[in-house]
Order: C-alpha cells, then structure tokens, then sequence
C-alpha cells in the first residue's frame, strides 16, 4: 500500500501530540533493498536537520539535510544488510536568529518512523523424502531432505537440523514444525536513545510555561520487543542431526537406526543458508512389524500391588491364524490366580487386548518380558517385548546412618540401632575409612539424591561435584571419570542458568522473578566451576546492583540476603569493598551467622584487622537469624569457614568440627539442603587446610560368621561392604575389630522397609488428608466404588496448620491405576482439568509420572486444598501411599495422612 502527501509553499497546521515531538510518515507501508523512501517530515519550521539510520542499538547512516517548504520529504536509500527494518530519526533545531516568536529562543524538533524491509526471494522450500514410509525396528530409515530456492534452484551449503520424535510425544503438547523466517525476519526494537537539553532552557514567553516539558525528549523504543529381537528401545526422540549440511545439488541424507517402539515418527529438517534464508518441511516414517505387541503397564506401582498388567496384539500378517501371547516374569511378582498365557484366533488387520492378573511380591525395578507367536513351524511370526516396572514400597522407606568411631579393639556396630531398622528387610551397606572425611557421605548422598528442584536446591546438587576432589575417595557415587564429572557439572550449570531473568539475578522457580538469595548461593556454589557460563557477568552485576541502598535498608532479612551477596562478590574477585564497610557498621542489626559470613567476606579481601574477632565474638549480643533456609548447623558451617581461613590452628576450630558433626540427624545428614551443602563446604576446606597426616589401619569386619579383612592406606581412604537381611535372621551380629586402636571410622547405612504396610496418618506440624471422587460426565462426583480403566478422578488434597510455614512441599504420591491429567497437555482427557485444576494456589507445580507435588514459598496458618484431576489407566486393586507435607528446610515438620485403597476394572 502508498500514501501520498503533497508539499508546497506556505504553512500548515499541523497536529502535535507533543510541543517537540514531529511526525515521519513514510510514502510506502514495506519496501525491498534498492528502493528509497520518500518520508513527509510533518513540522511547523524547517532548516538544517541531523538524519540518521539506526537498528537495533546502532546508527548505521547520519547526514545533515536541508528542510524547505511547508511539508518537506526527505529520502532514506534503502541498502543491503539494513535486515527486516530500520528506524529513520529526524532531530531538526533552529537558532536564536531564525526563530520567528516574539521572545526569541532556540527551538527543536524530533521525530522517528520504522521502515519496514520485505525479502521474498529468501524464502527456502524444503521436503522431506524417507525411502520408505514403513520400516521395521532395527531397520535404517534414510530420508532425503531437498532445498530449493525462490525460483526452484538447489541451494548448496545449507545447514540442516534434522530430528524424528514420536508423533503421539508431540501430540500431546500441541507441537507446530518450526519456521525461523518469522522469528529471525521479525522487526528489531529501537533501543537507541536520543536526547538534547534545550529544553532544559527556561522559555521567556510566558505561555510556554505552561505545558513545555523539563528533561530530555526521548527518541527510540526499550528492549521490548515481539527372531526376534526382544524390543526394548522406546526413544521419545528417534533421532537428532543438528549439523547436516546440502550438497551441489541441494539435498541432504539423513540416516538413523529404526528403535523398538512400534509408532510413527514425524521427521523435522530446520534449514538455514546465510543470514537470512530459511525454511521448514515435516514428514514421517511408520515402524511396524507383521505381529505387534503393545504394552499398557504402567511404569510404577507398588510392592502387594494386584495388576491386570495389558498388552495389545495386532495381526499385520496379511493372513488370518492363532496367536497365543504370554508374559515371563521375574522374581518380584507372581502370577494372580491363572496362567500367564492366552491363545486366540485373530484375523489379519485386527487387534485384540489381552489382560493377564499378577501380584507384585517385592520391591524393585522389575523387568518383564511378553511374547506374541502367530501361526506355527517355518511360517509362525513372532515379538518380543520387554517392559519395565519399577516397584516402590508402599510404606515409607526406612533410611538411616550411624556413625561410629571404632578406636576400641572390639566393636559392635549395631549397638543403639532403632529396632524398627532392625526388624524389616532390606539392605545395609559398612563403610570402614581413616579420615573423618568419611562423615561427609551421607550429606553428599543427601544433595545427590533429594527429590525437588528449586534454584537452592539444584545448586546444592552441585556441591558435592564440585568438591570431588576431597569426597571422590570416599563417597561412590563421585567415582566417576573427569570427564564425566565436568559433563554432569557442565548440565547442572546449564540448568540453574536457565533460571536467569532479564535482570540478570535468578528466580527461585521457573518463569518467576529474581530472587537475591538463590541469586547468592549459585554464585557462591558456582565460583568453583570452570568455564563460567554465559550469563554470569550480568549475573554478578545484579548482586552488586542489590546492594545498592544497604545503608538505608530497614528491612533485617534483606540484609541477611546481602551479606550473602556480598561474599559471593567477594568469593568472585568482584568485591564491593565500600559495602563491607556499610555491612560491618550495621552489624548490630545482623545475626550471629551472618556476622560470621561477614568476617570470611573481609578475610576474603585481606582484613587482618580488629574487625574479624568483633564479628566472630559470639559473647555480643546479636538478633535472630531471619533466613527461611538457614539453621544452627548452617550457622556452625559458616563459622568453621571463618576460622579455618581466620586462625586454622586455634582451639575453637576443633571445637567447631566436632559441634557440627554432632548437630547432625540420625541418618548421618543435616535437616536440610543448605546445612548439608555448607557443611560439605566448610568440613572439607577444614580437611583441606587443618586435620594431620593419615594412618595405615588393618581392621577386621565380622558379620554373623564371615569375617572380612580391611587395610586402609594413605591411597585407599575406605573400604565398603553391602549385605541383604530380612526376618528372623536379621542384619547381625556386626562388629569390627581394630587391634592397634588405630584412628578408625564406621558408617552403617540401612535402606529398610518395614513389616507394616499401611501407614497410619501423623500430624507432626502438618495435618494431610486426601479423597478420591469419581468424575460424572455431567460434572458432579461420585464415590469411587466402580471405577473403570478411562474413568476421571478428581484428587483432593487437603493441607492443615496452625502456624505458618515456609518452603512447603505437599508430596502426593499416584496408585498405580492412576495417571495425573496434564492440563497443558492437547488431549481430550484434559476436558474439564483446567478449571478443576488449583496449582494457581502453588508457587510451582510438578505433575511427574509417579506423583503430583506443591510447592509453597509461605503458606500461612490455615486450611489449604489442592486439587488435580487423575485419569484411570490399568485395572487392579492397588494402594495409594500417604500424602506427605514437609518444609524443606525444617524436615522435622511434616505430615502424613493414611495410606488409601483403590480398585478399578477393565
């Protein structure tokens, strides 16, 4: 589309929004490279004016025109490498002498408009060309992917992103094949800002007193801008090539190995070529077999558990025969009542469900095996299908640690074990080491193994990595290669990165805003990991934009959050020294803790002076610790941090250690992810720079009848034996001898589930109850006395306090039968999840295949109902384990309510 405009001699009186302000209007509403715009310059004078071309945050072209006449144009060339669009400015000023007003004064005027850039010869066609449209598990699947141009050429050299994902996998989230053209061809914000301080000039005509504005006219937008084979391999991605590129004649090959999964593929290529030529194609692939098995297990369930374990056969053959199907299990379960074999008639294009009853015995991941045979001798077809199911208890599990030094000749190891640890089955594992070092295990565990995600808690996940050096020896799961370790620390940075707003800082949970706290502790934590990752610069500058205003802060919490930040900066080689200062001068209003972390902030830079024993003088009154993630073993933490750097040798460093390791639970871990990590932090920095030399030790392990030598060295820090246990038996007797009473450590570790099944409800801070309504087509709900595979129920949750908490989890564990309805997810099972549905009320939500959990950053005193909808998707009679609320940070404040029964049919 044009706009015409007419210039002339004479004036005109023109609209204005603003008294500085002009208006650009561009005679055209797109142009293409080569063109020049003819832009009516809508001003009440004329004279010299300054034109610019600007993108982005550059001015790409500036000259002076000459304006003239009452509706002056100017002309903007429209040259290559200008992009999607550009913004022409106009910044016209007249002089003293010019002006025509009676109180005579310079004057100015500034206008801007956007060109929009059209390129349709960039446009790329690509397609997608699988050799065959139907293949068989194990098979190579070679597409062709052609690129051609505007006018039907071969585009060479073009990059190509080439992936198959499951087409039910991208079902579900409503995947659209990407188009990059829109995305990288979308118009750029101006963030260019244009100022002139005339107007800071008092006008001497008293009627621009009125409405003339003080400051600057700002030019320019912000940064807002738009035989068989026994199938096993069920890749949600079949597929990914992110490198391919065309050759001469425009195509590309893209090869993969068929998997197991019996389901078809959509193929994806994503093509590139130069900066500014893209394009998209889909098509898909069919893996299918003459005779399919499908399974319909689901992939958790529980220990007495009684399943009608599924699966689904179909007849591909072309003819019409038997099929007999059976189910091998392992030791876990049993079958329930009849044999684990059917045999039917099935013609060729049919399909039938085949459900088989078994009874889950133990615990474990189980793996179970189907087998469908068609027809008999040379002629019969035949799958094989592995599924697995893991099987949890269904009462909490028991884990506990006791820690034991062993510097007796004789002794017993199970002496003041809780007897309930006793009487169960399970598992427990003695490790034998010469180092205190070994008293780190079970807090490394802790952070290796705990079950949420919030910005703490991934980066407390690091800890233990990043301090591999000092725990690989004597906690197994860091035995890894260094390369595999920089690999897992490389992905765990990546993931707290994600985290990052556009305020450099990090939010607690996805998509909220930044948090100073989280914000500290990765900067803390991830000092040690090396590369940096992008990001962190704007990162560290937005702990120091926090501390802004310190002097002034009323608030006791925010400053505990920026002492925290100030020893990250610190820690960081980015100190901000002059707020050391305005931290040490307020000290009254910090707590013990954070005067302690003040004190290591200032050793940090040097301090040697008579500010550290004032901060770390525990005999000053000091006020309460307002940090909803610290306690008194975080607090002894930070203060053994403090002294190890500030007097390594001194009698209180000692005392510390043996303090802290005290303060710890009867599993061996602190209550928390932040008393384990700054634990692990300071007790091995304690290692590092304090505990003497290493004993060789010669121990014996005696277990019942077996004994079981033990050297330790120098090198060869542990040593760890595993034994199984159930009743009457048991896990003893267990002793360890040392006869030189060398320096020796035990830890004993039991994993036990207990006699008793059902779990009867406790409230210890928290009451939990929960219900289960069937759904009605109508919208009302029914007890779930006849439930049947398909049926929605609706899931209550119910959460009781009397006194606030903070970092609360609400840990609803799924039945078997049921299934969690993903909202988000574009299936017609959502109907009616999303207004049923309250994770509004949450902070954060996960709906994972095996539970539903809340998350609440404060709840207060009350009562508190969560509510989700569940789909029936296996018929049995199974268990539901207790609903569990616990603050994160404060574990011995929890809540449990009874464990249900649920029963459905087919």
């Amino acid at each position: 589309s044009r706009s015409y405009y007419v210039s002339g001699e004479g004036s005109v009186a023109w609209d204005y929004r603003h008294p500085y302000q002009i208006d650009l209007r561009p005679d055209r509403a797109a142009y293409r490279e080569g063109d020049t715009a003819k832009i009516l310059v809508k001003s009440p004078f004329t004279g010299t004016a300054l034109l610019t071309v600007e993108r982005r945050d550059h001015i790409l072209r500036q000259w002076q025109v000459e304006l003239t006449g009452n509706a002056p144009t100017v002309e903007v060339p429209v040259e290559p490498g200008y992009g999607s669009n550009v913004f022409v400015s106009l910044m016209l000023i007249r002089g003293t002498e010019a002006s025509t007003r009676k109180f005579k004064m310079p004057e100015y005027r500034y206008g801007v408009c956007q060109l929009t850039i059209e390129k349709p010869d960039t446009a790329l066609t690509v397609a997608i060309a699988p050799a065959r449209a139907d293949v068989q598990p194990g098979d190579e699947v070679v597409s062709v992917v052609r690129v051609t141009g505007a006018n039907g050429e071969p585009v060479p050299e073009a990059d190509v992103t080439f992936y198959a994902v499951d087409d039910g996998v991208l079902a579900l989230v409503g995947f659209t094949r990407p188009e990059p053209a829109p995305v990288f061809g979308a118009p750029y914000p101006l963030s260019i800002r244009t100022g002139i301080s005339l107007s800071d000039l008092l006008a001497e005509d008293p009627a621009d007193l009125e409405f003339g504005n003080k400051g600057y006219l700002i030019g320019g937008g912000g940064l807002d801008g738009p035989g068989p084979k026994i199938r096993s391999d069920f890749p949600g991605t079949a597929a990914w090539l992110p490198a391919l590129r065309t050759g001469a004649d425009g195509t590309a090959v893209a090869k993969f190995t068929a998997p197991d999964a019996l389901t078809r593929y959509r193929l994806v290529a994503v093509v590139s070529a130069g900066t500014d030529r893209f394009g998209s194609a889909e098509s898909s692939v069919a893996i299918k077999k003459p005779v399919m098995l499908l399974s319909a297990v689901p992939p958790v369930a529980h220990a007495g558990d009684l399943l009608t374990a599924r699966a689904v056969v179909r007849n591909e053959s072309g003819r019409d025969d038997t099929v007999k199907v059976s189910l091998q299990l392992d030791a876990l379960a049993e079958a329930a009542g009849t044999p684990l074999e059917i045999e039917f008639p099935l013609a060729s294009g049919a399909a039938r469900t085949v459900d088989l009853p078994v009874r889950l015995r133990e615990t474990g991941d189980a793996r179970w095996i189907w087998s469908a045979t068609l027809g008999e001798g040379v002629q019969a077809l035949e799958d094989r299908l592995e599924t697995k199911l893991r099987i949890d208890s269904p009462a909490p599990v028991l884990r506990e640690m006791y820690l034991t030094e062993l510097s007796e000749k004789t002794n017993d190891l199970l002496a003041g074990v809780n007897p309930q640890v006793l009487e169960g089955t399970g598992a427990m594992t003695v490790t034998l080491s010469n180092t205190r070092l070994a008293n780190l295990r079970a807090a490394g565990r802790y952070l290796l193994e705990y079950p949420y995600g919030c910005a703490e808690q991934l980066t407390s996940a690091l800890v233990p990595w990043l301090t591999s050096a000092d725990l690989r020896p004597v906690l197994p799961d860091l035995r890894k290669d260094d390369a595999e370790i920089r690999r897992t620390v490389r992905e765990g940075v990546s993931e707290i990165m994600a985290l990052q707003t556009g305020t450099g800082g990090l939010s607690y949970w996805p998509n909220g805003e930044a948090d100073l706290f989280a914000s500290a502790w990765a900067a803390i934590v991830l000092q040690r990991a090396e590369p940096k990752p992008e990001g962190w610069e704007r990162l560290l500058a937005y702990l120091g934009a926090a501390l802004r205003g310190t002097a002034q802060e009323t608030a006791r919490w925010s400053l505990e959050d920026r002492v925290f930040a100030a020893y990250a900066l610190a820690l960081n080689d980015a100190p901000e020294t002059a707020y050391h200062e305005v931290l040490y001068n307020r000290r009254a209003d910090l707590s013990h803790e954070s005067r302690s972390l003040l004190a290591l902030t200032l050793l940090l830079g040097g301090e040697k002076g008579d500010r550290i024993p004032a901060l770390l003088d525990l005999r000053q009154p000091a006020p309460e610790n307002l940090s909803w993630f610290g306690d008194e073993s975080r607090a002894l933490a930070i203060r053994l941090l403090a002294w190890s750097r500030y007097r390594p040798r001194d009698r209180e460093v000692g005392r510390l250690v043996a303090e802290l390791l005290q303060s710890r639970r009867r599993d061996g871990a602190w209550s928390n992810t932040q008393s384990n990590a700054w634990s692990v932090l300071a007790l091995s920095d304690y290692f590092a720079r304090v505990e003497g030399k290493l004993q060789p030790v010669s121990a014996t392990l005696t277990r019942a009848s077996e004994s079981f030598p033990v050297e330790l060295t120098t090198k060869k820090l542990s040593e760890t034996r595993g034994f199984d246990f159930a009743p009457p038996a048991g896990p003893g007797p267990l002793s360890v001898a040392n006869p030189k009473k060398r320096n020796l450590y035990g830890e004993t570790r039991f994993e036990v589930r207990p006699p008793v099944a059902d779990q009867p409800r406790q409230d210890r801070g928290f009451a939990v109850s929960r219900t289960y309504r069937k759904l009605l087509s109508d919208g009302t709900t029914d007890a779930p006395t006849d439930l049947r595979v398909g049926d929605r129920v609706l899931v209550t949750l119910r959460l009781e306090t009397q006194v606030p908490g903070h970092f609360v989890a609400l840990d609803d564990p799924l039945p078997a039968i049921l299934e969690a309805v993903n909202p988000v997810f574009k299936t017609k099972d959502v109907g009616g999840a999303g207004a049923l549905d309250e994770a509004a009320y949450a902070d954060y939500r996960e709906i994972r295949f095996d539970r539903v959990v809340y998350f609440r950053d404060h709840l207060p005193a009350g009562a508190h109902v969560f509510r989700y909808l569940a789909r029936v998707r296996a018929a049995g009679e199974v268990i539901a384990p207790a609903t569990k609320a616990e603050e994160m940070y404060r574990p011995e404040r929890f809540g449990l309510s009874p464990t249900d029964r649920l029963r459905s049919t087919k």
